[in-house]
Order: C-alpha cells, then structure tokens, then sequence
C-alpha cells in the first residue's frame, strides 16, 4: 500500500534536505513526486561520500586470513578475520585507527581495549607488506601514518637475511645513520 504524495511532501518538508533526497530516492514512485529543484541542487553540493573499501587474503601457517579496511563516517577501521580450516571463523579483530582502539571477537564477550605503541607498530608493520593501507591516510591517526612511513622504507620492506647481510658491510656510524633516518631523530 503506498501513501497518497500529499502526505508524503507533508512528511518530506520536516526533514533536512539530505534526508529529503534519501526519501526520494527510496524508489521510483517517490522520486516522480519528491525530488525537485532545490533537492537536485542540494544534491550536487553537498554529495554523500561512497565509502572506501579494500580486501586481501592471505595464507600463513596453515591459517586463512582476511583484511580489508574500510573509510567511512570519518574513521579507519582495519577488520582482521582469522579463518580455521572448514571455513571457521576464529578470531575477528576491529581496530579503529582514527581512534586507536581495538575490538576482539574470539569468544562470547568482546574484549576492548585502547591501542599502545606496541600493538600500533605490530598492526602497521604486518599491514605495510600488503600495500594494503596506501592511499587511506585522511582519517588515520598521526602514530599510525608515522609508523607505516617507518616501516614502508625501501630497506626494510626487504627480507632479514638481506638486511643483515647490508648491515655487516657498512660500519656502525652508517647503521645508527640510517635507525636515526628512518625513525626521524
């Protein structure tokens, strides 16, 4: 059953105009009767973002996992899922990283806690050998980007073995030259 356009124009009028164009854009039949001029106009300058959203899947050790990050609502959330075998789900880790927060689903209560150096420096060096955090920087927190320019260095992204072998070529002063570089000291 639809509801006559007169109390639907009735209803639209107390909303603000984004929420109009939502309402207007219900379905076809309130588009004909809702959207006009001032709506289209609202609509071109003041757009509703369409969220960013990326997704990799990776193998290690016989476990399964997926991590996506999604921008949205201002935030940055880095959703790690842990996949058994059988195509069970574990462990479902949120971690805000506008806020530094972090969420753990592995048992009936989500445990939350807030996210320490340690655990940012764990995230982000895990995270930066995808690639998968490039181009998110607008709502990331300032220790994360920080972080994830440390670890993105064109030498760290190389495997240990080489790393060590380079540093036992070149003395200690270029060692402590390049800590101090790449941290920023």
């Amino acid at each position: 059953m639809d509801l006559p356009y007169e109390l639907l124009q009735h209803i639209s009028t107390w909303l603000l105009p984004r929420y109009q164009c939502r309402l207007a854009l219900t379905s076809k039949w309130c588009y004909l009767y809702l959207y006009n001029d001032l709506l289209k106009w609202h609509a071109q300058k003041a757009p509703i973002r369409l969220p960013k959203y990326k997704c990799i899947d990776i193998c290690k050790d016989g476990k399964y996992i997926r991590i996506s990050v999604s921008e949205r609502r201002n935030k940055l959330i880095l959703y790690d899922a842990s996949i058994i075998c059988d195509n069970m789900l574990s462990e479902l880790v949120v971690n805000d990283l506008t806020n530094l927060l972090a969420i753990i689903f592995a048992s009936d209560v989500p445990q939350t806690y807030e996210l320490s150096n340690d655990d940012i420096q764990g995230i982000v060096s895990f995270v930066t050998c995808t690639g998968i955090l490039t181009g998110c920087y607008t709502y990331m927190h300032k220790k994360c980007i920080v972080m994830h320019g440390w670890f993105s260095h064109p030498l760290l992204l190389l495997p240990a073995d080489i790393r060590k072998h380079i540093f036992w070529y070149i003395t200690k002063v270029d060692t402590n030259n390049f800590l101090c570089a790449i941290v920023g000291d």
